[in-house]
């Protein structure tokens, strides 16, 4: 009994196929990769957290050790330190380096790309400062380096941009809460 010897030819895709796939693929690349590398708002939010977690460490420290604690903003060096109360840099918990923060290039890990624009830290006298100390309550001061005196809050904003997208971080007023939002 002789069998019939039958091939069956694999079906593969067509030319037209392949290329409509090849069409679709360049024109989703062509809109997803260039949003990737410009999301400067996630930047500007990364940014944030960082200088929100010192803060918060910040106002920690000073309630767990009940000493003042100083956090410095220098934005024309770009840059924010964490201090005791006699203006020694503390050591970062983390790298065990002093505990400043450089934005901008050669900057501090998460802060390359973006840029301190202001720190306005305004006692109950309507003075503005660029330092913020928390007290030994954890209560957020307004800290005048020249003289060491301070003064409770009246309203305490710091603004970090990257690209064209700028948050402010608003610290309160007694509590010290730190919120973060969109720059009206």
């Amino acid at each position: 009994m002789s069998r019939a010897r039958t091939t069956s030819r694999g079906h593969g895709f067509t030319l037209i196929e392949i290329l409509c796939v090849l069409v679709i693929i360049g024109i989703a690349s062509g809109i997803i990769i260039p949003q990737m590398s410009s999301r400067n708002d996630l930047k500007a939010a990364a940014a944030a957290r960082v200088m929100m977690a010192d803060l918060v460490y910040a106002q920690n420290r000073a309630i767990t050790l009940q000493q003042t604690t100083l956090v410095t903003f220098d934005i024309n060096a770009r840059k924010y330190g964490v201090y005791k109360s006699d203006l020694a840099a503390l050591t970062h918990p983390v790298n065990k380096t002093s505990y400043v923060q450089q934005f901008g290039l050669g900057g501090t890990t998460g802060l390359t790309e973006c840029t301190l624009v202001s720190a306005n830290i305004t006692g109950l006298s309507n003075a503005v400062r660029s330092t913020l100390a928390f007290d030994d309550l954890g209560a957020p001061l307004a800290y005048n380096t020249a003289d060491g005196t301070s003064e409770n809050i009246r309203s305490g904003a710091v603004v970090v941009q990257c690209g064209a997208h700028q948050l402010q971080l608003t610290i309160e007023p007694y509590t010290g809460q730190i919120t973060v939002a969109p720059v009206p």
